[in-house]
Parts: C-alpha cells; sequence; structure tokens
C-alpha cells in the first residue's frame, strides 16, 4: 500500500501526492494560459513570453531541460511548487503500473491502474505541445507571430486538466481523460473496500 500512498497522499521525493500535485499544478497552469491570451489580446510580447516562461516552468519543474528565466527579464519565475506537471504524471502512471504488478494487488488496484494509465498517457501528449506551444511563443520576435501558439494553449490546456467527452457519451471517460481523470482513478485505486458482515443471531 505504500505504492498507493505515493498516488493520493503526500511522499517524500515530492511537494504533494502525484495525482493531487498534478492537479494542482494543471490548474495553475491554466490561469497563466488566460493570461498569455490577455496578453495577446493587448499587444504585448514580453507579457506574453513572461506567462509563457511560467507555463513552462509549471510543466518542467526545477530539474527540467527547458527549466529557467526564458524571456531573459525578470529572473526565474515559477508559479508552481518546483515538481513540475510531467514528473507528476510520469511518475503517477509509473506507480500505477508498479502498484497494479504488486502481489497484494486487489482487482480494483488492478483495474483503476490501467485507468491511471490511459489518462496519463494523454495528459503527457498534450503536455508536450503545450510545452512545444509556450516555446514557440518565447522564441517569437512580435505578437504577430503567436497566434497559432496561443490557440493550441488554449485548445489543449483544458484537454490536460479535465479531458474530452470525444465520443460524445456525456462523460469523460479514462481513455479520454486528462490529469483529473487520472487523480480521481488514482483515488480509487486506494479505496478501502467494506464488506458486509451478518450474524447468525
Amino acid at each position: 500500500m505504500s505504492l498507493i500512498r505515493a498516488i493520493t497522499v503526500v511522499n517524500g521525493d515530492a511537494p504533494a501526492a502525484y495525482g493531487l500535485g498534478a492537479r494542482l499544478q494543471a490548474e495553475e497552469l491554466l490561469r497563466h494560459v488566460e493570461y498569455v491570451q490577455i496578453a495577446t489580446d493587448l499587444l504585448s510580447i514580453a507579457d506574453a513570453q513572461r506567462h509563457a516562461e511560467h507555463i513552462i516552468n509549471l510543466l518542467d519543474g526545477t530539474q527540467g531541460a527547458h527549466f529557467g528565466d526564458l524571456d531573459g527579464l525578470h529572473g526565474v519565475q515559477n508559479p508552481g511548487d518546483g515538481f513540475g506537471i510531467l514528473p507528476y504524471v510520469t511518475l503517477l502512471g509509473e506507480t500505477a503500473v508498479t502498484a497494479a504488478n504488486a502481489p497484494d494487488a486487489t482487482n480494483a488496484i488492478q483495474v483503476h491502474s490501467t485507468h491511471v494509465q490511459m489518462a496519463s498517457g494523454n495528459a503527457l501528449d498534450w503536455a508536450a505541445q503545450i510545452e512545444a506551444a509556450a516555446l514557440q511563443i518565447i522564441a517569437a520576435s512580435s505578437v504577430g507571430e503567436i497566434g497559432p501558439y496561443v490557440e493550441t494553449l488554449t485548445q489543449l490546456s483544458p484537454l490536460l486538466l479535465n479531458g474530452a467527452d470525444s465520443n460524445g457519451d456525456g462523460e469523460v471517460g479514462p481513455a479520454e481523460g486528462g490529469i483529473f481523470t487520472a487523480y480521481q482513478h488514482a483515488q480509487y485505486m486506494g479505496a478501502v473496500p467494506v464488506f458486509l458482515v451478518t450474524s447468525d443471531r
């Protein structure tokens, strides 16, 4: 159960449990995508690049390849906890696999581990595209160049957190999910089964 605790409860190698940490950092990223859009509407390339830096630093964490003072103006700015969405989601998926393969893994752990892996994989794909777009904003020389990349951010950042009901059934299933779905099914992995005890008396 120590592996489940790493997913659902604070763990020693990260500031928060992997699922919760990823969710909170993705919520913060959404705010900075909004700031990029506002800066673009105001024709401020400097502000757009500042918040693009925040997005990249939220994704990478302090150990990431792109973390740093990317706009070269205000020093390193990181609105996150320093661990990074990408490391959180990667560890969430990897730990779910390990927990499912443990000798004492219940059927619920194995089933929901698969769901966590599906949603985590989606999240990593979307995160990579978001980071690529943010890096293009950093590299731009004018607001006129960044429109398509801002559009990518605004389209994909909600998917990163919430996923999408791609089949139109009214629900976001694990194969359609993002970080919140992975977080949700990680909680299911840690649920303690309750059994009804009857008495013959």
